[in-house]
């Protein structure tokens, strides 16, 4: 090294050669897995999963069988000085798979939410994978993302939990059963616009924002509760039509589903049944928990879909009307069994460790949606990219094709520069305490959704457009965000199909996953504090 900085600045074996040729490197293509270091600093395992037999469960994945982004996230660690191989999951040959993982320093895992539960998968298999990542957690591993971290930030509840952060709503209602949906739904709704959210989804189905058009609004929340025979008119986020119902109908529609007694006619191809095990719809098993997850933000129409099984259990319920629990489960045979546990006011019971699958959310409408939502792209706290993603001419909805072509920033750019500085200097600091996360690193690559809204209240001097706005996460994605510049690849492609300006945009990324991934383990800070030492 003392040689090197001493020898000559030109020449063949001068520094300056030896920096391009490292430059070089660095913008040359490789459509495969770089060697792996000599003396790594680090080693990682990218975990993935296969499903044998059958292609249209693997849709993600290249003619190879692996993930179409898994040789750029692997050469991003391998070029940032470490080794990062690509592990396939083995759900019959537990053994093996706990003996070779523990060799590992981290863990970049790469299977999307319901893969593991698959038919021809064997029984519990997702359950066996978490207890083995949270098992290397506890050991002071990094695991990209845990499964706690995926639970609560894929979940819906947790717009609820980051409600007195300043990009959360503060009057974010959250009912995870039939009784308190339907008493709370029939006063939120009387009071003002609505957006209901069902816990998972796909490209935004079982999203809808809520009108109530049959009577005025009343003058503050709690003044009056919406009767049967209210009219409502709905628009789903999945493709922007438009229903009217009755408060009856809707009620019926969201409990137990679009076939059930009282529930009138629906147009929509969802089946409703919010408070069923499965939500009563399929997800996505290309985004997070379903939810449109690619950088760019548009959908692939192709991605396969999956029920999600996980059903973890909430200790709590914030409403218990015997009455009309009993009245509402005698209604239809069908009706979900409910929680027999107390009231609660206390914020630890309110919040559990791992939210329930069986939720809906319940927002009020903000007016400037119509404008779209602009998403945060992340690599653990560090800033990669702004997308603007606007509805077409007479929508709502910002995902998929209801978009018009989305607008790319810089993280430094101006026009979004109050929403930056806000949520990455105010917000992050404080989010994985909001949820509940303290112990648990943040995702390597995940984004986070913003719609604006009107707040005359923002102390802002940066003259800029944002002035008198506020930007409020609408979702957020971190279970298996993709890498889009690779999406070429995907349906059994390969990385050959990919264009030279995607693959150098899609390694800009991966380059900077790599680069945190060493950051993270060199520093260890996210170790939880009884680990630190």
């Amino acid at each position: 090294a003392l040689r090197w900085l001493a020898g000559p600045w030109h020449g063949p074996g001068s520094r300056c050669a030896f920096a391009m040729s490292e430059i070089i490197d660095r913008l040359a293509r490789c459509d495969t897995v770089l060697p792996q270091p000599s003396f790594p600093k680090f080693k990682l395992a990218h975990i993935g999963f296969t499903h044998h037999g059958d292609f249209s469960r693997n849709r993600d994945k290249t003619r190879d069988g692996h993930r179409y982004d898994s040789v750029g996230i692997c050469n991003g660690v391998i070029r940032a000085g470490a080794s990062c191989v690509r592990f396939p999951w083995d759900p019959c040959d537990l053994e093996r798979m706990r003996s070779e993982l523990s060799e590992f320093d981290g863990y970049i895992v790469r299977i999307n939410p319901g893969q593991l539960s698959y038919p021809g998968v064997p029984p519990g298999a997702q359950k066996v994978f978490d207890d083995l990542m949270d098992h290397f957690t506890r050991e002071g591993k990094p695991v990209w993302s845990s499964p706690a971290v995926q639970k609560t930030m894929g979940a819906k509840d947790a717009l609820v939990k980051i409600k007195y952060l300043s990009c959360g709503l503060i009057d974010t209602k959250c009912y995870y059963d039939a009784v308190e949906f339907d008493i709370g739904f029939r006063t939120t709704a009387a009071f003002q616009p609505r957006v209901l959210k069902r816990n998972r989804g796909s490209a935004g189905e079982g999203v809808w924002l809520v009108w109530l058009v049959s009577t005025p609004y009343c003058a503050a929340l709690g003044d009056r509760t919406l009767a049967d025979d209210d009219v409502l008119e709905l628009m789903e986020m999945c493709d922007n039509h438009v229903e009217r119902h009755t408060v009856k109908e809707v009620v019926a529609f969201c409990v137990r589903g679009a076939s059930s007694r009282d529930a009138g006619t629906w147009e929509t191809t969802h089946p409703g049944g919010f408070f069923t095990v499965d939500g009563g719809g399929k997800q996505s098993v290309d985004g997070d928990d379903g939810n449109d997850d690619r950088e760019d933000g548009v959908d692939d129409k192709n991605k396969p879909v999956s029920v999600d099984t996980d059903d973890v259990s909430r200790s709590a319920s914030c409403a218990d009307d015997v009455g009309a629990k009993n009245k509402l489960n005698a209604d239809d045979t069908n009706s979900q069994t409910q929680s027999q546990q107390p009231a609660c006011d206390q914020p630890s019971q309110q919040h559990p460790p791992h939210p329930r699958t069986v939720h809906v959310v319940d927002q009020r409408l903000l007016p400037r949606i119509v404008e779209g939502e602009v998403r945060l792209l992340l690599v653990r706290d560090e800033l990669f990219q702004i997308i603007h993603k606007k509805p077409v001419a007479g929508g709502m909805s910002a995902v998929g094709t209801l978009i018009e072509q989305p607008s790319f920033y810089d993280p430094d750019c101006l026009e979004y520069a109050s929403l930056t500085r806000k949520f990455i200097k105010d917000d992050l600091p404080r989010l994985k305490d909001a949820l509940g996360l303290r112990t648990e690193p943040l995702p390597l690559l995940w984004t986070a959704d913003f719609i604006p809204m009107d707040d005359d209240d923002i102390d802002d001097d940066s003259g800029q457009k944002e002035k008198n706005t506020r930007w409020v996460i609408g979702e957020f994605n971190c279970s298996c965000v993709g890498v889009s510049p690779f999406l070429a690849a995907a349906n059994g492609g390969s990385l050959s199909d990919v264009t030279d300006a995607d693959h150098q945009r899609g390694m800009k990324l991966c380059d900077l996953m790599g680069e945190q991934v060493v950051k993270a383990l060199e520093s260890r800070d996210f170790l939880p504090p009884a680990l630190e030492s």
